[in-house]
């Protein structure tokens, strides 16, 4: 992707048809071979058109849809900024937000940034330049400081954000730069009863409901450069945005999705599908079911407590379904020996054999530090164990600083240090540690870590069980004083170590243990790195004499995939349509969380005040639907076109049967799940009154207008 900048072609000519949908999270880059052989290009013109459009959340996917800043995305994309401006008296997680002037839009969470690609280059050469000749550790320690110094040199120019991205197991590395945008505001988010009708009851289910949208605006300051919050500050313009559809949408229709989805692992190999899903994963359902009763019986429902960690339940009920339907996915597919018939098929060799053999050597260990961070996930802990290894990391140019530790991260660390009470509470966090423990001492003492067992036992005065001994901890410390804790980031290691807090006393007698775990796995690393490469080398070669276009694993960076409007049957007996209606959210309703649909919604429904929005063949208002297009996890708020470029809507989950999409991809099952643009317009004119949004869009429908229809007229005059 080449001067984007230059780039002015228009998204409405974009055009695109379908011989069949496609298995495939592709790079930009690919996209001429991917239409080259099922998607025949009507106009010339290439996906980076779209680009500047696109807006990386972190986790989240977004898009332009104003040529003032206004950004797109899902509502649970917002989740973390409607918690922080909440309070038990005015709790914007259940009544939503509406800004009705640029001065009454909100700040959004600390660390809230948005991307934009601004390019892209390859820098191969540049990173595996001069490791040929190392061996053992030296060379990834060797490749992951020309990665440094790489995104030094480009973030050079401020404003902007910079990473290395490696594909298909290190055989390509991709140089990203990215415009930062720290000065992010909230505009809108609808009403919990709204945007997660339906809760984590509906999470991966069909039929839904739900209106999984809200819109942040991106600022800057006057000369147009990233900055950080100012009241002087004016709306961004973008180089390009997507109009937006009211148009109708129907079965079969062409679509493609865009947005930057974490990860994949479709090209693991079995030794570690059996580990993930004959140990980790059953593992953590017992876990994670557990530690979702604990804390739902220490902050009580309607607490201030409860509150600050509603978004980690919902987080962990998330966790639980996945990989509840992960499990059940691979099961059904039998995906352990289909991945072994695979491997069969490829060449067998020597370094196949050798490349389990010490695969196997890393689950034992990832087997010990797994459980070893479940023990240690008090939230004090973590943040002791962040200033220590901040502090040490201090004393090194730098440029030697490991990531995450550099002088580019002191702000993102200030900003958690300053608003770690939003999401914490000591009742919660010291009820959470001692089941996570607990549960820690039920495996067999060869997979516990020796230096956490002595720092419990060597911590303060012996005391007659585990829950007294925590107590102690949390009376002791000092981290719950926030000016104490961000004077701490300013401290030498010597100054830590003489502090007599417990958790930090912890954490240092952690550090050279975990150091040593770290050091270990990198050596096997190490080992295994090339053969990683070789391996993915022969999976290349034999998708390729498949006729299929190979694409790298996700790895948050932007991808693309294609298909179409479609419903299915993912098991005998079982029909799923590809669109649900308006009436079917009065069809749920219940009256009572996570059921309970707005009032005045339900009244329009009832009435059959469908608008502009309504879909001729559904005779109603469509809300979600499906697509065969593929995705995976953290493909949240991709935005979704049509074949004239124009967003129809975001995708925002998948079905149950889809979530094993993480591992592998099956055309029969994979479906994902798109709240519909015309629900969003919908809801955002008739529910709550957000025209002067609706006014800024661009908006495209099935017969011309001169512009806002009467309704939409008065209402802005208002």
């Amino acid at each position: 992707m080449k001067n984007i900048a230059l780039i002015l072609l228009g998204l409405t000519f974009f055009r695109i048809s379908l011989v069949c949908a496609e298995e495939g999270l592709f790079t930009t880059e690919q996209f001429a071979n991917v239409v080259g052989s099922s998607l025949p290009l009507l106009d010339d013109l290439t996906i980076s058109a779209m680009v500047p459009a696109m807006v990386d959340l972190d986790n989240c996917s977004g898009a332009f849809v104003s040529k003032q800043g206004l950004v797109v995305t899902n509502h649970h994309c917002v989740s973390g900024t409607l918690q922080h401006h909440s309070t038990i008296n005015n709790n914007y997680l259940e009544n939503g937000f509406l800004a009705n002037t640029f001065v009454e839009e909100l700040p959004a969470a600390p660390s809230t940034s948005l991307l934009i690609t601004q390019a892209v280059s390859d820098v191969t050469a540049q990173v595996l330049g001069s490791t040929d000749e190392l061996s053992g550790v030296q060379r990834p320690n060797k490749i992951t400081e020309n990665i440094k110094a790489l995104i030094s040199d480009c973030e050079q120019e401020q404003g902007y954000r910079c990473k290395v991205s490696v594909f298909n197991e290190g055989l390509q590395y991709s140089l990203i730069k990215q415009l930062e945008i720290n000065d992010v505001r909230l505009v809108y988010a609808p009403k919990k009863a709204i945007g997660n009708f339906g809760g984590e009851a509906d999470k991966w289910e069909w039929p839904r409901h739900t209106g999984d949208f809200a819109f942040y605006r991106a600022y800057v300051d006057k000369q147009g450069r990233a900055a950080s919050y100012s009241q002087d500050n004016v709306p961004y313009v973008p180089e390009q945005v997507f109009r937006v559809s009211a148009k109708s949408l129907k079965e079969g229709d062409v679509i493609m999705t865009l947005g930057f989805p974490n990860r994949t692992q479709r090209y693991t190999r079995s030794a570690e599908l059996d580990y993930v899903f004959n140990w980790l994963y059953p593992m953590y359902i017992d876990l994670v079911s557990g530690w979702i009763e604990v804390i739902e019986r220490s902050a009580e429902r309607g607490s201030e407590a409860r509150l600050k960690y509603q978004l980690r339940l919902t987080g962990l009920k998330n966790f639980l379904k996945s990989t509840q339907a992960q499990l059940a996915g691979a099961r059904r597919t039998d995906l352990v020996r289909q991945r072994k018939a695979q491997e069969a098929l490829l060449e067998p060799s020597r370094s196949f054999k050798l490349l389990d053999s010490i695969q196997q050597q890393q689950i034992e260990l990832r087997k010990q530090r797994v459980l070893y961070r479940n023990a240690t996930r008090s939230a004090l802990l973590n943040m002791a164990q962040t200033l220590y290894s901040y502090a040490v990391e201090q004393q090194k140019p730098d440029s030697m600083r490991n990531l995450g530790f550099q002088a580019r991260d002191k702000e993102r660390l200030f900003q958690q240090m300053t608003n770690f009470d939003k999401r914490f509470d000591v009742n919660v966090d010291k009820a959470q540690w001692t089941f996570l423990i607990e549960q820690y001492r039920t495996f067999p003492e060869t997979l516990r870590v020796d230096a956490f067992e002595r720092a419990l036992t060597a911590s303060g005065p012996q005391f007659s069980s585990l829950s007294v001994k925590l107590e102690d901890f949390y009376k002791r410390t000092q981290l719950l004083n926030i000016d104490k804790r961000l004077a701490l980031l300013d401290a030498t290691p010597q100054q830590l170590e003489a502090s007599e807090d417990p958790f930090i006393q912890m954490a240092i007698a952690l550090y050279n243990s975990e150091l040593r775990m770290q050091q270990e796995q990198d050596k096997l690393e190490a080992q295994v790195l090339p053969l990683k490469t070789v391996h993915m080398q022969s999976v290349i070669a034999w998708r390729s004499s498949q006729g299929k276009v190979v694409y790298p694993d996700a790895n948050g960076t932007l991808r693309f995939s294609v298909g179409e409007v479609k419903g299915g049957s993912p098991r005998d007996g079982l029909i799923y349509e590809p669109f649900t209606r308006l009436e079917g959210i009065v069809e749920k309703h219940t009256g009572r969380a996570p059921f309970n649909a707005d009032n005045e919604q339900l009244s329009l429904i009832r009435e059959g005040i469908y608008g502009d929005y309504l879909d001729p063949q559904l005779a109603t208002v469509a809300v979600n639907f499906l697509s065969d297009v593929d995705s995976a996890g953290g493909s949240s708020g991709s935005v979704t076109v049509n074949d004239n470029g124009e967003l129809v809507g975001l995708l925002f989950d998948s079905t149950f049967e889809s979530v094993n999409a993480k591992w592998s991809f099956d055309a029969q099952t994979t479906r994902a799940i798109h709240v519909d643009s015309r629900y969003m317009l919908w809801v955002m004119q008739y529910v709550d009154k957000a025209t002067r949004l609706i006014n800024e869009m661009d908006l495209v429908k099935d017969t011309p207008t001169t512009g806002l229809n009467e309704e939409q007229s008065s209402a802005s005059e208002q």
